[in-house]
């Protein structure tokens, strides 16, 4: 379906609602009919290099459009992106916009619709939803969907594409790789009963699979990706037990087929032999388990959770699962001293390696402690975390390696400052300091990243009844590598400072800013990075404003043997318009 089509359906349901539909009776709803509110904006934005290649786009152009309608007892959410990328010398030629709509299909396009009357709301377009946190978790397709909740009834159900063919994307313009991918489809529901003290049961159930005819050649012969098909099944419960205790577990099992096109294995239980789902030779099985008691009463909680993830568990309709791990975890959380003072301790224990597969295995006892202070204008935090690994050291025959794993402890402070003074004038200080301790030995202890970071971060800021504001900021921060390849210290010390000003009672608004660092590690590279910009905002009308940016970066590496020096520029100009159109029974209201 070509781009504009698209989009004139998911305007069609803006164009229905402004007509005169009679649903309720209500004479509030009888008084306001009909009203629209939201915002429309357009960027243009360009990018040079000097002594490099481009980095960036040189030429980019932005459309949004974001708005909420409401038609008696309809309200209607819509939101619209679109972006054109042009790589060409010659901004905004005719190819450029003759291109605009016909390079959607490669650009990064989002647009959808969530109508919603009482305890129906539907979802056209760009949507996400959530049916749990091992099955559908927020995960971005492009379909249909629909949400009940009559009484204490939750239906929800989804279907669209959650991924698009892709052939490798190795563009020197583009900051990441986009990874080979096949077209993959993905339906599911959830169906769960609520009780009115948030008592709660639900099950979910997610399907997804790969269409293996949409990737006919794959680019990268070094990372040939399989067609996968994935069944996630999931159940939900809170209980509440007596006045103060609450209990509830979420677990799932996920049967994740890693290749489509294996041969069909019709042996084990029959819901992975029929229609929703084909066993494979390639098909695994695998759980996900969370439970959590806790224990709440005025400012006092506590609780004891356990997590698993078995390794391997993966459901496509999320984005990442940190797997193959066990939690046993106890926290804490109370009050002292009028609310002033807050606290929060959790200790427990973590292992890996569930299945004994792995060549090296390790118990964590993990720990943290946080606590807050408020007095007067003044704000404290601290927070003290430790993660201390038993490690198993194993040699590898094949790869005549060791295998261990991260050991790594963090402290900071936090200390705030807020002086009001009259009318928009205040002053603030910010103050950071901490430590940070990593050892990430992941394959041979020769290769290990060992560091210990130290930073300091100081900011004050100033704004005066005359709309001059004033910000200035210090920072430092050392690593002290322990490794083999790059030994010795790395420190970088920073310092900024912003203006900024408001004309004809902030009507116009211009700011500048410049940021510098010195970065000198322990091989004799030094590196000046210089950061400007320059700013105005022209608030046209209340409902208007335009805005004009430039971005100027120069950074400069040297060392005895070698310099390198190169400029980057990035202009920007961006126009945003609110509106609000209300229809009365009597006259229409326009804000203004």
């Amino acid at each position: 379906m070509k781009p504009h089509l698209l989009i004139a359906l998911c305007l069609l349901p803006l164009w229905c609602m402004g007509q005169n539909l009679v649903l309720s009776d209500d004479e509030r709803i009888l008084q306001d009919p009909f009203s629209i509110t939201g915002n429309i904006g357009v960027s243009f934005r360009s990018y040079k290099a000097w002594n490099i290649e481009n980095r960036q786009y040189p030429y980019t152009t932005t459309l949004t459009a974001n708005a909420v309608i409401k038609s008696y007892a309809v309200t209607i959410p819509f939101n619209f992106v679109m972006h054109n990328l042009d790589d060409s010398d010659r901004p905004f030629d005719k190819a450029y916009w003759n291109g605009f709509f016909k390079n959607q299909a490669n650009r990064l396009t989002r647009f959808g619709a969530s109508p919603q009357y009482k305890w129906i709301k539907l979802h056209v377009g760009h949507r996400y939803m959530n049916f749990g946190q091992f099955t559908l978790a927020n995960h971005n397709f492009l379909g249909a969907g629909i949400e009940l909740s009559p009484n204490r009834w939750r239906i929800s159900a989804m279907v669209g594409r959650l991924a698009k063919a892709e052939p490798q994307s190795i563009s020197l313009n583009s900051s990441y790789i986009i990874p080979q991918q096949y077209t993959r489809v993905g339906w599911g529901f959830k169906f769960g009963y609520w009780e009115s003290n948030n008592d709660l049961i639900e099950i979910s159930l997610f399907s997804a699979k790969d269409d293996t005819a949409s990737l006919t050649s794959q680019l990268d012969t070094n990372f040939i990706v399989t067609p996968q098909e994935n069944l996630a099944i999931s159940l939900k419960a809170k209980k509440s037990l007596g006045k103060y205790f609450t209990f509830q577990f979420d677990v799932a099992k996920s049967a994740l087929t890693r290749n489509a096109e294996d041969l069909v294995y019709d042996k084990g239980f029959a819901l992975y032999n029929s229609f929703l789902f084909k066993r494979r030779s390639s098909t695994s099985f695998d759980n996900a388990t969370d439970v959590m008691l806790e224990y709440r009463k005025a400012d006092v909680s506590a609780g004891i959770s356990y997590r698993r993830i078995d390794p391997g568990y993966k459901s496509l309709g999320a984005y990442f699962f940190n797997d193959d791990l066990e939690n046993v975890t106890a926290y804490s959380g109370f009050s002292i001293l009028k609310k002033k003072v807050n606290l929060r301790l959790e200790a427990g224990v973590q292992r890996n390696n569930l299945e004994k597969e792995k060549e090296a295995s390790f118990r964590r006892i993990i720990g943290s402690a946080n606590i807050t202070y408020r007095l007067n204008n003044w704000d404290f935090a601290a927070n003290l975390s430790n993660f201390s690994s038993k490690v198993d050291y194993q040699l590898n025959p094949e790869l005549d390696s060791l295998n261990a794993v991260i050991v790594s402890q963090e402290a900071n402070v936090i200390v705030r400052k807020i002086i009001p003074g009259n009318g928009a004038s205040f002053q603030s200080f910010n103050f950071i300091a901490g430590i940070q301790s990593v050892n990430d030995n992941v394959d041979n202890p020769d290769q290990s990243i060992e560091s210990n970071l130290y930073f300091t971060n100081i900011s004050y800021s100033i704004a005066t009844r005359s709309s001059w504001q004033y910000t200035a900021t210090i920072d430092f921060n050392t690593n002290i590598n322990a490794n083999s390849m790059v030994p010795g210290r790395l420190n970088r010390y920073g310092a900024g400072m912003q203006l900024a000003k408001g004309i004809r009672n902030n009507k116009y608004q211009v700011g500048v800013g410049m940021n510098y660092y010195l970065q000198k590690n322990a091989l004799d590279m030094t590196t000046h990075l210089w950061s400007n910009f320059l700013r105005g905002t022209w608030q046209v009308t209340k409902l208007q404003a335009l805005n004009i940016q430039l971005n100027w970066i120069r950074n400069d590496r040297s060392n005895t043997a070698s310099a390198e020096k190169f400029s980057e520029l990035i202009g920007s100009i961006s126009y945003n318009l609110r509106f609000g159109h209300v229809v009365t029974r009597t006259k229409p209201t326009i804000l203004n």
